[in-house]
């Protein structure tokens, strides 16, 4: 996670992501500008600003090499599965499981065995748990 600060201690934080869907190349990319905006722009900061620009990079790499129409992370499947992936926007606690998520590990939109079951979430939820920062 890259911090862009003026350093108040005081500021209130916001937290900007992309690349959590694989195939969305655009998202990475307009992350990457929001930085150096920022960065050209720091004398002006009124908030802290945490970014990460790929959340799901396994799954960003493999649509380059791989299938280009991927959507999820890379993780192995279960024991006894086949299907490869968590949909790692589905991934995070609140509302987990319900409407427009799946229980199945080969449709796209499976959200994982759990909240936070996958190493990229349970980071940021991490992340955001160790943080004094003070998100808006």
């Amino acid at each position: 996670v890259l911090r862009i600060s003026k350093g108040d201690p005081n500021a209130p934080a916001i937290w900007i992501d992309g690349g959590i869907h694989a195939r969305e190349w655009i998202s990475p990319a307009s992350v990457t500008y929001i930085i150096n905006y920022l960065v050209e722009n720091s004398d002006q900061l009124k908030a802290d600003y945490y970014v990460l620009p790929v959340v799901n990079p396994d799954g960003y790499e493999y649509t380059f090499r791989g299938d280009r129409l991927w959507r999820k992370n890379r993780s192995s499947p279960e024991k006894g599965g086949v299907c490869i992936g968590v949909d790692l926007n589905r991934n995070f606690g609140y509302r987990w499981g319900g409407l427009g998520t799946s229980k199945q590990p080969c449709r796209e939109i499976f959200a994982g065995s759990g909240p936070f079951s996958e190493p990229e979430t349970a980071a940021i939820k991490n992340f955001f748990d160790a943080s004094a920062a003070d998100f808006k």
